[in-house]
């Protein structure tokens, strides 16, 4: 009998989750505030005052071809979903073709193809 009160106090302690009323088991209430409380603190939004793109354009200057080819194309997504960017994308596009010594010729045609598909994307709109 003192075994199974001490295994309930025991099990209690470690694993439930004291009511704020006092009782060992929550309400339907309580669990959807908790519910909610994680969502909100696991789960943030980043601002949208700061554009999404400059962490991908920094990639363009990465020795691996792979790495350039995806971050053209996230820009060309980035491009199509959000028209308000796609003018600052096309001039930064456009420094990176210009630019010498930056990154290697391959990657400037890259660039150049993919900026010449963007353009006629966005003029044809």
């Amino acid at each position: 009998m003192a075994q199974k009160f001490l295994f309930g106090k025991f099990m209690g302690v470690f694993f439930y989750q004291k009511s704020k009323h006092g009782g060992s088991t929550l309400s339907a209430s309580e669990a959807i505030d908790m519910q909610n409380t994680y969502i909100r603190n696991c789960c943030s939004v980043d601002s949208p005052m700061s554009p999404p793109y400059p962490e991908i354009i920094a990639q363009l200057c990465s020795p691996k071809k792979e790495i350039v080819e995806a971050a053209l194309y996230y820009l060309g997504k980035i491009a199509d979903n959000e028209p308000a960017l796609t003018a600052d994308i096309i001039n930064d596009l456009q420094k990176f073709a210009d630019a010498k010594n930056k990154v290697s010729a391959e990657h400037k045609t890259l660039i150049r193809q993919a900026l010449q598909v963007i353009r006629q994307k966005h003029s044809s709109a």
